[in-house]
């Protein structure tokens, strides 16, 4: 039950989802995908079309795992600062 609590769980339900509707055509110019990835973002900038490859080069399935992986890490940071606050919370009092 903890689990389904957490924000690790939350967000990477929530970039799975994205990225099912944005493969399943609805998303067809993946507007819904490129709002709610921020390694897109990143994708889309001149330094790393300069510095790595131009984004369409990149499959699509490389953009949902790197987009899943990325909602999964910060869900953690997330769990992991609300667990050091509750511990402080309680050691206080």
């Amino acid at each position: 039950m903890a689990r389904i609590k957490s924000f690790t769980f939350w967000l990477t339900l929530f970039a799975v989802l994205i990225c099912l509707y944005n493969g399943s055509g609805a998303d067809d110019k993946s507007i819904l995908f490129f709002l709610t990835s921020p390694p897109f973002w990143v994708m889309e900038t001149h330094w790393f079309v300069e510095t790595f490859t131009h984004p369409s080069n990149i499959t699509m399935w490389v953009k949902y795992v790197v987009t899943i992986l990325f909602w999964a890490v910060v869900g953690t940071g997330l769990d992991r600062l609300w667990l050091k606050g509750r511990k402080r919370q309680l050691s206080k009092g």
